[in-house]
């Protein structure tokens, strides 16, 4: 058991910030908090999905940090992320956003 605690830990590990969404994963790769109070959030998505369910996403994750669904998307940048050699010619969308915690402050 002791050689294949190093695999368990690093398969657990690679799953945080993994979650499912209409049937595909998607991962949120980056979130933090800022100076002024704004959250900035990274969400890795699947080829399925559109530009509205990747603001969704964000939307979703921006109610769990604020404890609150008083919030509103400041803005975002829509890109994609792999490489032609992990998914072909198709490469999956990638968000990057900033959150406000309250529309009043926005």
């Amino acid at each position: 058991m002791k050689k294949y605690l190093p695999l368990i830990i690093l398969i657990i590990s690679g799953c945080v910030g993994m979650k499912t969404y209409k049937g595909v994963i998607v991962q949120y790769s980056d979130v933090s908090k800022n100076s002024d109070g704004t959250y900035s959030i990274e969400v890795l998505g699947h080829t399925d999905l559109n530009e509205t369910d990747m603001v969704e996403l964000v939307e979703l994750k921006g109610k769990e940090l604020c404890k609150s669904s008083d919030i509103y998307v400041k803005k975002y940048k829509m890109g994609t992320y792999g490489s032609h050699s992990q998914f072909g010619s198709v490469y999956p969308p990638k968000i990057n956003a900033t959150i406000y915690c309250s529309v009043n402050n926005a």
